[in-house]
């Protein structure tokens, strides 16, 4: 059953029965069929040979970087009527059709948004440590896997997946100045306004204009009406109007030159205009703070000011309840070796990330 199509390919559901003795991760996917004997998969198919040489692209990219609890795996690579085609578990929502579903949003933020973020950070932290970027971070490239509770009550998430590594690249790579990956309205401004070299950085600023995005009624960063040729333009005076201006520094960080857009002539103080927001999105006092704070370090102009992608998670982590924690996985060796650094040592790691440092 075809269950999504794009430019580039055709995704397909699908029920298909396990290779014996093949590690299967599967979410929540069966539906109510025997999960010894059967799995929903997702076949993504390519739809020209111009597709079928992204996919294999991004085959080789989740090779590169191997596998992680928050990326989603791929189960087999084949090829069908002469298309290539990437097999996937299957997992029915991404993070854009359940915020979609809640607009306009008068029951306040996402429940379940801190589990998300985590899961987001460290996937990012997971690229990172290969050397690489997205450059496409947002709500409909996260995968959620929702379950009831037993006895009612609303679902609660127990997996998030980070997809389309199509577009993944390093982060040393240098881009055409002309040439813009991402999408606007969670792009960070060097991506938006063309830098040749994209780091890891970027993917935090992507990544918290997606946790704005399940916190606050309305996406943080939003074109004004006009004429689409000055989108860019545009853009980057939307970052500058909810953020305040923009430094010499930050500029020739990004590879930017003033001359590139104009500067609002209202500009608020750092903060001022996320806190507002904040305040109206029905948060409790204590997280306005937090997440205030937290989005003004993800969203600092200049990249190399921005907190690592596994800082991030750290700082997100513990907002998490223990329930929250609870249907975390653990931290890998790598993640550990990680966690060890920020946290000042292995025993403080430890300690910090209890539920999952095991």
């Amino acid at each position: 059953m075809e269950v999504g199509h794009g430019s580039n390919c055709t995704v397909y559901r699908m029920t298909a029965t396990p290779v014996p003795g093949q590690q299967q991760h599967s979410p929540s996917t069966t539906n109510g069929a025997n999960a010894k004997t059967a799995m929903v998969i997702a076949a993504k198919v390519a739809s020209s040979d111009e597709a079928s040489a992204r996919i294999k692209e991004e085959l080789q990219h989740y090779t590169t970087v191997g596998q992680h609890p928050h990326l989603l795996p791929v189960l087999q690579a084949t090829e069908v009527d002469g298309k290539f085609c990437l097999l996937t578990p299957f997992v029915s929502a991404s993070l854009q059709d359940i915020l979609d579903k809640r607009r306009p949003r008068t029951e306040g933020p996402y429940a379940d948004a801190v589990f998300v973020s985590n899961a987001l950070f460290r996937a990012l932290a997971h690229l990172a440590r290969s050397d690489k970027v997205h450059r496409d971070c947002k709500p409909s490239n996260i995968l959620v896997d929702e379950q009831k509770k037993e006895g009612g009550g609303a679902a609660s998430v127990t997996g998030c997946y980070l997809i389309d590594l199509d577009i993944l690249s390093s982060a040393d790579n240098k881009h055409p100045h002309d040439r813009f990956f991402g999408s606007y309205g969670f792009a960070s401004p060097e991506a938006v306004a063309g830098a040749q070299t994209i780091g890891t950085s970027s993917d935090v600023f992507c990544a918290g204009a997606v946790v704005a995005s399940m916190i606050l009624p309305d996406q943080i960063f939003r074109l004004a009406p006009g004429d689409k040729k000055m989108i860019r333009k545009r853009l980057l005076e939307s970052f500058t109007s909810v953020l305040g201006a923009l430094g010499e520094d930050a500029l020739k960080e990004m590879d930017l030159e003033l001359q590139d857009f104009e500067t609002p002539k209202k500009l608020p103080s750092d903060g001022t205009k996320i806190e507002s927001l904040l305040k109206e999105s029905g948060l409790p006092t204590d997280k306005v703070q937090f997440y205030l704070e937290f989005l003004l370090k993800c969203f600092q102009f200049k990249p190399s000011s921005r907190p690592t992608a596994f800082k991030a998670f750290k700082l997100m982590y513990g907002q998490a309840s223990e329930e929250e924690r609870g249907r975390m996985p653990p931290l890998n060796d790598a993640e550990k070796e990680e966690a060890d650094i920020v946290c000042g040592g292995r025993e403080q790691a430890k300690l910090y990330f209890s539920t999952v440092y095991k």
